[in-house]
C-alpha cells in the first residue's frame, strides 16, 4: 500500500500549482545551539581574619552619642514644626478673610441655602430644577476650583423669600441628585458671628480632623521611657492581680447623644441650629445617625421604586391585553357585518344573487 499511496500523491501533486506545492516542502534544519554553561557559585569563607580590624569598645568615646536625637523625638519635632507653620498660615488667612466683602456672594444671606456633597456631574440648571419646587429661585452659584476649573461639590442657592429658603432647608436635606445624597444648610459666613470656614479650622463636625498625631507620639515616647512595671505574683486568697480599669475613660456615647439632643432641643428657639461649639462625640453620633437614616431611606426608596415599576408593568400588560381584546372584537364585528351585508345583497339580487341584467 505504501508504493500505491506515494504514486497517488505524486499524481495528485502534479496537478497542483507551485505555490501550493511549496507549502508541503520541508523547512531548513534547526541550528544547533550548545547548552549554556553552568554558573559556579563563589565559595563562602569566614570573617575571622577581619576581627583584628574591629574597634575596641574600651577605646570608644560614648559622650559623642549623647546628643543624638531619637527617631521618635525627631518625628514629634517635625510634626510640631509643621503644625506651627500651618497655624501661622491659618492666622494670616483669617485676618484677610471677610465674608461681607466677597463680591461673588449672593444678595441676602438670610435667603441663601448652602448645598454640599453635590455630584461633579450636576449642573446649575439641574440644581435649579431640583430646588425650584420649594419656591422661586433668584440665583444659583456653583463653586469651582480656581486652578483646574472643576466643581468643588457645593453651591449656594438664593431664594426670593426667606420662607421658601426655610422650607428647602427642612425638606431638601438628603435629597438624591444624580445618584448622590446632598446636604443642605443655611449660609453661616454672614449670619453666624465669629464663623470660620473649614479651610481656616472652622466648619461643622470633626470627622475630617483626624486623631492628634503629636499627642499619640508623645504618649508613645513617654511609655517607652517609663520603667517596666514590676510583676507581682497573684495570691490565691486575695483579690485579683489585674489592675482595676482606669477612671479616665470617657462616658459611653449614649450620654453624648443625650446631651446633643437636649442641647439641640433647648436651642430650638434660635434662628439657626447651633454652630461648631458641639463636641466631636456629638458630631460623630449625629453623622452616624444621619448615615443610618439615609441608608434606611435608600432601602425604602428602592423598595418603593420596585413596587412602582411592578405596578407599572402590570398596568401596561393589562392595557395591552385590553387593547388586543378590543381590536379582536372590532375585527370580528366588522367581519360579521360584512358577511351579513353580503347575505342581504344576495337575497335582494335576482336570479339567486348573480345580479344579471338585460338591456
Amino acid at each position: 500500500l505504501a508504493p500505491l499511496r506515494s504514486l497517488l500523491f505524486v499524481m495528485a501533486a502534479s496537478a497542483l500549482t507551485p505555490q501550493i506545492l511549496a507549502l508541503f516542502q520541508p523547512g531548513p534544519p534547526l541550528e544547533y545551539i550548545p547548552p549554556p554553561a553552568l554558573k559556579t557559585s563563589p565559595t563562602l569563607t569566614g570573617f575571622g581574619q577581619y576581627t583584628s580590624n574591629f574597634e575596641n569598645p574600651k577605646d570608644v568615646d560614648f559622650s559623642q552619642f549623647k546628643n543624638i536625637e531619637p527617631k521618635l523625638d525627631k518625628k514629634i519635632r517635625i510634626a510640631k514644626e509643621r503644625r506651627s507653620k500651618n497655624e501661622a498660615h491659618v492666622q494670616e488667612e483669617e485676618k484677610q478673610w471677610d465674608p461681607n466683602a466677597n463680591s461673588n456672594a449672593t444678595g441676602d444671606a438670610y435667603k441663601t441655602l448652602f448645598v454640599a456633597r453635590i455630584s461633579f456631574d450636576t449642573t446649575e440648571r439641574k440644581l435649579r430644577r431640583e430646588f425650584e419646587e420649594y419656591g422661586p429661585i433668584k440665583r444659583v452659584r456653583m463653586i469651582y476650583d480656581k486652578k483646574s476649573g472643576n466643581p468643588r461639590g457645593y453651591a449656594f442657592i438664593e431664594y426670593e423669600s426667606e420662607r421658601d429658603m426655610r422650607e428647602a432647608y427642612k425638606r431638601g436635606d438628603g435629597r438624591k441628585i444624580d445618584g448622590r445624597r446632598v446636604l443642605v444648610d443655611v449660609e453661616r459666613g454672614r449670619t453666624v458671628r465669629n464663623w470660620r470656614p473649614r479651610r481656616l479650622g472652622g466648619g461643622l463636625g470633626q470627622t475630617r480632623a483626624g486623631p492628634d498625631i503629636v499627642a499619640q507620639m508623645e504618649a508613645a515616647a513617654a511609655a517607652a521611657a517609663a520603667p517596666p512595671p514590676t510583676s507581682t505574683a497573684p495570691s490565691s486568697s486575695g483579690p485579683s492581680a489585674f489592675p482595676p480599669p482606669p477612671s479616665s475613660y470617657p462616658p459611653p456615647s449614649s450620654s453624648y447623644r443625650g446631651d446633643y439632643h437636649s442641647s439641640s432641643s433647648s436651642s430650638s428657639s434660635s434662628r439657626y441650629p447651633p454652630s461648631s461649639s458641639s463636641s466631636s462625640y456629638q458630631d460623630r453620633d449625629r453623622d452616624r445617625d444621619r448615615d443610618d437614616r439615609r441608608r434606611y431611606d435608600d432601602r425604602r426608596d428602592d423598595r418603593r421604586d420596585d413596587r412602582r415599576d411592578d405596578r407599572h408593568d402590570e398596568r401596561r400588560d393589562d392595557r395591552r391585553d385590553d387593547r388586543d381584546r378590543d381590536r379582536d372584537r372590532d375585527r370580528d364585528d366588522r367581519s360579521h357585518e360584512r358577511s351579513h351585508d353580503r347575505d342581504r345583497e344576495r337575497e335582494r339580487s335576482p336570479a339567486g344573487g348573480h345580479g344579471s341584467y338585460h338591456h
